[in-house]
């Protein structure tokens, strides 16, 4: 029970910063999805705040790669180099704590966030 109802909380949380307006999120073909995969994943309540944390690191170390490859080069090309890189490291630092169903999941999640970063970049 407890579990169901930290899983919106969870969400909520989560999204909240990729989210600026609900205008915005509405023309965001990303979101919805990467919702379906954060409740696919469905922490339990001992995962919960591990995996709020490491969720949090891959956001800010996405947003990172993507600052730092700005200054030159193709910026499609580099950034999705950049992000391919962030998403295998944050699986590396999720593989731990998750079990394999959920790490499917994970990734899968970790491929429409990209999408949806790339396209609010406009990227994709």
């Amino acid at each position: 029970m407890l579990q169901a109802l930290m899983l919106p909380l969870v969400t909520c949380l989560l999204l909240l910063p990729a989210t600026a307006t609900a205008q915005e999120s509405q023309s965001d073909p990303y979101q919805r999805k990467v919702i379906i995969q954060l409740n696919k994943i469905n922490p339990t309540a001992d995962q919960l705040g591990e995996f709020q944390k490491r969720l949090k690191a891959y956001y800010q170390k996405r947003n990172k790669a993507t600052r730092r490859v700005s200054s030159g080069g193709d910026l499609a090309v580099t950034v999705r180099r950049e992000l391919r890189k962030v998403k295998e490291s944050s699986l590396e630092d999720m593989a731990g704590l998750l079990t394999e169903n959920q790490m499917q999941h994970y990734e899968d999640l970790l491929d429409m966030a990209n999408k949806q970063y790339l396209y609010h970049a406009g990227l994709l």
